[in-house]
Order: structure tokens, then sequence, then C-alpha cells
């Protein structure tokens, strides 16, 4: 038993003063507001950027901004908001109302729609979204594509921060990004500086473009482009870096295309960022891409509950879902996570997770796709089921000829067979090995495998992530194997009996409800497929895919809120609202 230790403050001194308590202040913005009102009343409501700015300081650590809907808030803007560690400041959209920040105008390339600059801010529930015009892809300058950052911390801080003069001054430290709506922008940039960062239970889609030529190009003859008696005439000169040429098809030139702009785009090197519960799907490239080459750190990362599916799917580019790739990585934890590939033609969209560096933590994950990993130092793989028609694992080993102690057990495989490969590939060792002769280099001795002809074979599974922040919600992720109609889910984890909820489907969530009801203490059941719910449709001219499709019934992801409280008593009210 642990003594106890008091602590007795002696005064000697009476009279003594207490201080005040100061108590939080709450101020309004809404579209069309001003910079003269004094803020504290919708009638007197300021404009968003004199809040984000806050130039006079007005707004005070502890405080909150409520943004109200009915106006559309067109950026670019700049938050200069400053808390402090114990009392920050929360800029919310307004309870039951609906807050857009739409991208500057196409004449303004790469400006991000919110740039955030000040620390120690929590930023809730709304919207951040480029405009229907903004190009997608273009012909004449692909490297540049005028399509803004979503969001951009720890860069980019001027008049907030001037880096010549304040060098060292913080920019974006300690931010909290809770429940945002982000789509249809050119990616997230979290930087550096922007430590001890927290994107939580957030929906991103359609983020991207098209960075290689992604629209009409000349037929030419078929060429070698490092060849430059090369005569294909394409947009780009082939003997540019970014001209990568494909002679798939007889005398005719193929372009190469590439997504950019992954949704997540960071590196870190001191402090924290943590990635979790989010929902991420349907974008050019990598769904959380923590590789930004050169010597930038990537360190220190938590990416925990996060739902990512059909990455790269818009650009027709195999991509990623989770990528950390720097060689020296450290530190960094890859934990229940969910993710899904669509095309069973074509594995690398959607699915995959690529890890490189010194060491991870990578558990309890459930991958539709291959895992690749290589060159770790230490390692621990462990929990974690990984279903994929071709290959399940890609394990490059450093350059020693054993293969390294890593721990990497408790697993469950589920291969597709398909032929002429093995499920696991170990490039230049014994390349492609089947599951006894795996086992036999160490790995994987209490792991679980089988095999499948087709997907209708594997087991349904279900995952409910409960809302840290925001009690009665919950993401729902559904794996339905079995393409049923519809799958009950337990939530007696996230609502009580008597809560009223409704059930947004995230590839529309703007959309109708697919379930309402109130909580009997019974499963719901949640429809799959598109359930008469369209996916919502990317932004932006000059897609090379302009529709988006539906994932099918093996596969949904889900938010479940709570609407209000039934004040009927008993079990047999909640009953009867199931029949009416």
């Amino acid at each position: 038993m642990r003594g106890l230790v008091f602590i007795v403050t002696i005064v000697l001194s009476l009279p003594f003063s207490v201080t005040a308590v100061v108590a939080a202040t709450e101020w309004h913005v809404v579209a069309g507001g001003s910079s003269n009102p004094d803020g504290k009343t919708k009638a007197t409501a300021w404009d968003l950027k004199t809040a984000l700015e806050n130039h006079d300081q007005s707004v005070k650590p502890g405080d909150t901004i409520l943004v109200h809907g009915g106006g559309e808030y067109s950026g670019p803007f700049l938050s200069c908001l400053e808390g402090t560690p114990d009392e920050p400041i929360n800029v919310r959209q307004a309870p039951g109302e609906r807050v857009s920040l739409v991208g500057p105008a196409p004449a303004d390339p790469f400006k991000p729609i919110l740039t955030i600059c000040g620390n120690d801010t929590n930023y809730w529930d709304f919207e951040i979204t480029g405009n229907a015009g903004d190009l997608r892809c273009n012909e004449t300058d692909p490297e540049n594509i005028p399509l803004p950052y979503g969001l951009l911390l720890g860069k980019g801080c001027h008049p907030c921060v001037d880096p010549q003069t304040n060098p060292d001054v913080p920019k974006g430290v300690r931010i909290k990004l809770i429940n945002l709506v982000i789509h249809d922008v050119g990616m997230l940039g979290f930087w550096e500086d922007a430590k001890d960062l927290e994107l939580y239970g957030s929906i991103l889609y359609h983020i991207g473009w098209e960075s290689y030529v992604c629209c009409t190009i000349e037929v030419g003859q078929c060429c070698d482009p490092t060849d430059a008696s090369c005569a294909c005439k394409v947009l780009y000169p082939p003997t540019s870096s970014s001209c990568e040429l494909e002679c798939a098809v007889a005398n005719s030139c193929v372009p190469k295309a590439k997504g950019s702009g992954p949704a997540i785009y960071t590196n870190n090197g001191e402090g924290r960022k943590l990635f979790e519960d989010n929902i991420i799907f349907s974008g050019f490239a990598d769904g959380i891409q923590a590789s930004s080459g050169g010597d930038t750190p990537t360190d220190n990362y938590v990416l925990t509950g996060n739902t990512i599916f059909n990455i790269g799917i818009l650009s027709n580019d195999g991509r990623a879902a989770i990528q950390i790739a720097e060689p020296k990585s450290t530190n960094n934890l890859v934990a229940s996570n969910y993710v899904y590939g669509a095309d069973p033609n074509e594995p690398g969209i959607g699915g995959g997770v690529i890890a490189r560096g010194h060491d991870a933590v990578i558990v309890d994950n459930y991958f539709h796709g291959a895992v690749t990993l290589g060159n770790f130092e230490q390692l621990y793989f462990l929990n974690n089921t990984v279903v994929q028609p071709g290959h399940l694992v890609q394990l490059e080993t450093p350059a020693a000829a054993a293969y390294p102690p890593y721990a990497w057990n408790s697993n469950t495989y589920s291969w597709g067979q398909q032929s002429g490969t093995a499920p696991f590939y170990v490039p230049k060792k014994t390349n492609l090995l089947n599951f006894t002769q795996w086992k036999a280099v160490g790995y994987d001795s209490a792991s679980t495998y089988s095999t499948y002809s087709s997907s209708t074979e594997l087991p349904t599974r279900i995952f409910v992530e409960p809302n840290r922040y925001a009690p009665g919600r919950a993401n729902i992720t559904i794996f339905n194997w079995e393409k049923s109609a519809s799958v009950p889910v337990d939530v007696s984890g996230v609502l009580q009996r008597g809560d009223e909820y409704e059930l947004r489907d995230a590839q529309n969530y703007f959309g109708a409800a697919v379930a309402e009801g109130t909580y009997c203490g019974l499963p719901i059941n949640v429809p799959m497929g598109d359930s008469g719910a369209d996916a919502a449709q990317p932004l932006g001219t000059g897609l090379p895919k302009q529709i988006y499709e539906h994932t099918e019934e093996e596969f949904g992801a889900f938010v479940l809120l709570v609407t209000g409280h039934d004040s009927c008593a008993g079990l047999e009210c909640c009953l009867e609202s199931l029949f009416n």
C-alpha cells in the first residue's frame, strides 16, 4: 500500500483575497456579419474573418465562437486564435445548423481554405469544401492545379506569425479538429510545426487531383520516353521527369496517370500527431501519407480507429490507404483501422498499407488489401486480419541474411488464391512463400490462415467506434461479405433506451438518413448498398472519372447520431415506435 502524503498550507496573514474567476464568453458569427458589432449575440454577430483573426484579442482562452448557418462562408480564412493548454478556445458550428467554409476562387491556386496559425484551439462540426468550378486536372500544367488546400497547419502563418522575425514561435500547436466534413479540396497539410495535432471523427472524401495528363492527348507512335528521337506527341515533353509513357497498345501512346493530393499529407518530429476515428474515402492519392521526402521526420504518429476505403479510385491509380514510409520513421502506432478496396481486379485501389522505417507497432487492424512493410529494425505485427486476392504481405527485410526477429503473430489471413502467385512475398530473399514456408522463417506460429474462392465465404465483420467527444455518436463499419440486404448492429455501447437516432451513410453524409427511430435496446438494422441514397459526386471540372459509385452491399461506412430522447418510459413505448 502506498503511503499518503499530506500537504498543509498555513496562512500567516489575514485577511486574504480570492482571485475572481472570469466566466467564458460565447461569441457569434453569421455569414454577412461585420467587424464592428460586439459579436456577443446573433443579432450583433461578427463575420468569420474578424472572429478567427482576433486582432483585438477579444476572444480569450476558454471562450467559444459559435458559427451559424444560413449562408456561405467564402475563404480563404486565417485563424490566429490563442487559447491555453488548460483553456482552449472552441470554434463550433451552431447546433442543428450547417456551416460551410468554401474555397477561394480558382484564380488563387493552392490557397488554403483555412490556415490555422494560433495554438490551443478546437474546431468542431463544420464543413470545408472546394468549388464546383475548381479544375481537377490540367492539360497544359499538370503539376500546378488551381485547387485549394482544405486545411493547412504548420506553414503559411504570416501575418499571424512572421517567420523571419519570430522563427521559433510555434504555429498551430495543440489543435483539435473534431467531427469535421472535408471534401473536394487539394489535400490537408499537417506539417512539423503543428505539434500535438488531433484530427478526430472527421469525414474526408473526393480529395486530390490528377497530376499527369488526364485529359485528351494526341495519339502518336509508341516509343521509349528516354529516346531523344521519340516522335510521340503528348501534351507534356517526353524528356520531363513527370512524363511516363507505357506502350500498352501497339502504335499508340498511353499516358500513365498519376493521382496527386493525399487526403492527409503530413510530417512530424517532436510531439504527437493523432488521427483517430476518421472516415476517409474516394480520393486521387493516398489516404494518410506520412512521407514527404528528404530529411523531414515522420515520427510519433498514432493512427487508430480510422475507416479508409476506395482510395485512388477517382484516378484509377492504385494507392495506399496508409503510408508511413521514411527510412528512419520511429515510434509510430497503427491500431484498429479498417481498410477496404472495392475492385478485386485492381486490389491496389482503396486497399493496401505501406510502412517503412526504424520501428512501428501495427496491431488489431482489419486490412482488405496488401500489407507492404520494409526494412524495420523493430516491428510488432500482431492480431491483424488481412484479406486479399493477391499478395497478403510483402516484407522487405534489411540487408542481413537472416529474417529479423520481429514480434509477428496472432494474425488472421484469408487469401483469394490468385493463380501464379503466393500469399507472402519477400523480395531479394526467397521471394514467394506459401503459409507453411512463411511460418518456417519464424513468423505467425500461432496465426490462422485460410483460402477462399469467393468473398461470400468470408465472415461478416462489424466495427462500432463510439465518438469520444459527442455522446450518442459513433462510426459503424461493416464488411458484409455475405452481401445481406441489411445487417443487425449492436449499438448498446452508444445509445440508451429512448434515444432517438438517425443513421447517415458516410458516402452521402448530407443526404437523407438511411435509418432512424427510437432505440429500444435491440440491434438496429443497417441497410447495405446505396439504400436509395446515391453517393455524393465529386465537384470540379476535367475529372477523368466523373462518377463515384457507391460501394455494393459487401461494404458500408455509417455515422450514427442521437437526435433527441423520447420522454415516454419503459420498453413498451420504445417498441411501439418500431412498428408505427
